[in-house]
């Protein structure tokens, strides 16, 4: 049990993260993965905007689906390494991990028509080597 009735983000936080406009389509447990390799208990949300990555107390990340630059997935863990338009990264795991890019490709054409979403899998288990470096 999570403390919260069963659910991952209680009520009162799912009301002060989405508008009216937005609610959330996806929410897992995660771990992310720092660039020293020590995972940190998360839960990602995607909603029908954002991608946003939760602590237990607030938001630690919220980035515009528009700004998700390209996705590689290790083939032989349940790594994902989402890399955003602005030289930032996520390196999560998670089982539900396809689930998510599933979502994430089908809904980023409605927001980039020009643009296609890049996904990519490589055989490593750890995704450390493609960690976006800072310029």
């Amino acid at each position: 049990m999570d403390g919260h009735g069963g659910k991952l983000i209680p009520d009162s936080i799912m009301k002060d993260l989405f508008t009216d406009d937005d609610e959330a389509m996806f929410i897992s447990k995660c771990k992310k993965i720092s660039t020293w390799g020590i995972g940190s208990d998360r839960v990602i949300i995607m909603s029908e905007n954002y991608l946003m990555l939760l602590t237990q107390r607030d938001i630690d990340k919220r980035e515009d689906i528009r700004s998700v630059n390209y996705c590689i997935k290790s083939n032989s863990s349940n790594e994902v390494l989402i890399h955003f338009i602005n030289n930032t990264d996520w390196r999560l795991v998670f089982e539900k991990r396809d689930e998510l890019l599933d979502l994430l490709t089908a809904r980023f054409p409605s927001f980039e028509k020009k643009r296609t979403l890049r996904q990519y899998a490589v055989p490593e288990a750890s995704l450390r080597a493609y960690k976006a470096t800072k310029t």
